[in-house]
């Protein structure tokens, strides 16, 4: 089994996959923010309370 590291590979497989992840739930398409923390809908201070 060899493995194809390719860039057309990645390309691929990620076409391929998103749409089915989607379709299950896992992979949301509706960001909600700019940030890595708005995305997770962490608020702004979170642990400085």
């Amino acid at each position: 089994m060899s493995l194809d590291v390719s860039e057309d590979g990645i390309h691929a497989f990620v076409d391929g996959m998103m749409p089915i992840l989607q379709e299950r739930g896992l992979l949301h398409t509706d960001d909600e923010g700019a940030t890595l923390r708005g995305h997770l809908g962490i608020p702004r201070h979170y642990g400085l309370d």
